[in-house]
């Protein structure tokens, strides 16, 4: 995946707004998280913050980690369909960050 539009996108789109919670690292764009990844021993997680807005929703509803988070969860690089990944991501950056500055 290394030369992939998903990475390369990622230093355009999602800047260097993170943190880490329980072996996640949450990422975010203007006043909020939008999206988390952590990689385990047997797989790697990424998921949405809102999630249950893209379109399609992703198949995974993690516990928890709110009710409108949705991800994918990836025992191998074969397993990443990057087209769809990249898609989430764009919508997923479009949409109001969860937990920004209170207005």
């Amino acid at each position: 995946m290394a030369n992939s539009d998903v990475g390369k996108g990622k230093d355009r789109t999602w800047g260097s707004s993170a943190r880490s919670s329980g072996g996640m690292a949450y990422y975010g764009v203007g006043d909020g998280w939008c999206f988390s990844s952590g990689a385990f021993a047997d797989h790697v997680k990424l998921m949405f913050v809102n999630g249950a807005t893209l379109d399609p929703v992703p198949p995974v509803t993690p516990i928890g980690m709110g009710k409108a988070t949705r991800g994918v969860e990836l025992a191998s690089l074969d397993d990443v369909d990057e087209v769809q990944v990249a898609d989430w991501m764009r919508q997923i950056t479009s949409r109001p960050g969860v937990g920004g500055k209170k207005k």
